[in-house]
């Protein structure tokens, strides 16, 4: 009896071993270990990446040479340096592709390492905090169908002591786990047709399957296509252009290194401005029946920009009124989503012109004595120029007077060339006085 009990023990435990070796060897899970290092420039982090060898199982998904980028990250400290920290962010490799999605958060300043020898609860400079993964699908779908990119990841980094510069280096870590793609969802392919599209245009998916499968998807998606079009919202990817058709959605096939294009028309329903990306829900084919889960790829990130308008260009200045010894500021604001293009040699050969109110209208002053060509000057997106006018440079002398700024611009084209006919932007009036 005795010994039937052993034997039952050792088959028992034999078998638990057996099951945990094999939940092991099922799980989808990585350990990703990163080492971080690079700046932090206003609302811009980037971070290099390279393998914690010891640790990271991600090296062939994310290679030494990525980068960890957010182009939104928000930094709010006060008093002794304490603050929280946030951002949208991203995993690029070195190619271009994005591998992770997610957002960034935590807390600025505090020492949590309860180092015996440092009993300081303060470390200015200090971040850390979670990277975690958005859902690859929308809010909208249920929780059964929502599956995490990113499980979690610990995010840590500091100032960089031993790296001179004139802006803040740090160095971190990514430490976590990662869930890992199937290997047909990585050679499934999506990508819009071009880099940006204004609210109407017409966007084009590209959709390649890479694998040996045959995949299917459904129609009912964005517009009534198989594609989901999604738009950020802080930290999730919301789909928009919802089916307006009740009905049956039909399979599409796409065959192994077959590619297709899909148009997404929004109609008389344009697409709002903002951050965007494709993606595509499909299944395996095998037999001629798809099988599995549903699996998901999306694009990298895209923008829907506003139509550019003059409007959004304007010309004002620091003040109302200045003696005529007084450097007059002009600020320039471009508040569009796309670059435009001005001309140099205008007064006191800048990109303004100084006009003063005389009996018989506008007239312009301190023009520019250089014999030289005009150069073309570009101004950035949502991007604010100071443009300073000194009295007395180049000979040039303000009189007593009304004043006013004029900024003529053009639009740029796709060839990167001025298109269009100029457009003049007037600030309001001002006056300079001898006061002295």
């Amino acid at each position: 009896m005795k010994r039937y009990w052993m034997a039952a023990l050792i088959f028992a435990l034999l078998v638990l071993l057996l099951h945990s070796s094999s939940l092991a060897q099922s799980s989808n899970l990585l350990v990703l270990s990163k080492n971080a290092s690079g700046p932090l420039l206003g609302r811009s982090l980037t971070l290099t990446l390279t393998s914690n060898a010891d640790c990271d199982q991600t090296q062939s998904l994310i290679p030494d040479g990525s980068k960890l980028i957010s182009e939104s990250f928000s930094l709010k400290t006060e008093g002794p340096g304490l603050g929280t920290f946030s951002g949208v962010a991203r995993i690029v490799t070195p190619g271009g592709r994005v591998v992770l999605l997610g957002s960034l958060r935590g807390v600025v300043g505090v020492n949590t390492r309860r180092d015996p020898n440092n009993r300081d609860c303060l470390s200015p400079g200090r971040l850390e905090g979670i990277f975690e993964g958005t859902p690859t699908r929308s809010i909208t779908r249920s929780s059964l169908e929502a599956r995490p990119q990113v499980v979690m990841i610990a995010f840590t980094a500091e100032q960089n002591p031993l790296v001179a510069a004139p802006f803040p280096v740090y160095r971190g870590s990514l430490d976590g786990v990662i869930t890992a793609p199937s290997p047909v969802e990585e050679k499934v392919k999506m990508a819009p047709d071009k880099a940006g599209y204004l609210p109407t245009d017409v966007i084009n998916a590209i959709i390649f399957n890479g694998s040996d499968e045959t995949i299917q998807a459904f129609e009912g998606k964005s517009y009534c296509t198989i594609v989901q079009l999604q738009v950020q919202d802080e930290d999730r990817w919301n789909d928009i252009g919802s089916c307006a058709f009740i009905l049956p959605p039909r399979p599409t096939n796409i065959f192994p290194n077959q590619k297709i294009e899909v148009a997404l028309n929004s109609g008389q329903r344009p697409n709002p401005p903002g951050l965007y990306r494709l993606g595509l829900t499909f299944r395996v084919v095998e037999n001629g029946v798809p099988v599995g889960k549903s699996l998901f790829v999306s694009s990298d990130p895209f923008r829907i920009v506003a139509p550019p308008s003059a409007d959004r260009v304007s010309v004002t200045t620091d003040k109302n009124e200045y003696d005529v010894s007084e450097t007059i500021v002009g600020e320039i604001i471009n508040g569009n989503d796309q670059t435009i293009l001005t001309y140099d040699h205008q007064s006191n050969c800048t990109i303004l012109t100084l006009q003063k109110q005389e009996a018989n209208g506008w007239v312009s002053i301190a023009r520019c004595p250089f014999l030289s060509p005009s150069l073309p000057v570009k101004i950035g997106p949502l991007t604010e120029v100071s443009v300073r006018l000194a009295s007395g440079s180049f000979d040039n002398r303000f009189e007593p007077g009304t004043y006013r700024l004029q900024f003529i611009w053009f639009f740029i084209g796709a060839n990167g060339l001025p298109t269009g006919f100029p457009v003049t932007a007037y600030n309001p009036q001002f006056t300079l006085t001898a006061k002295r």
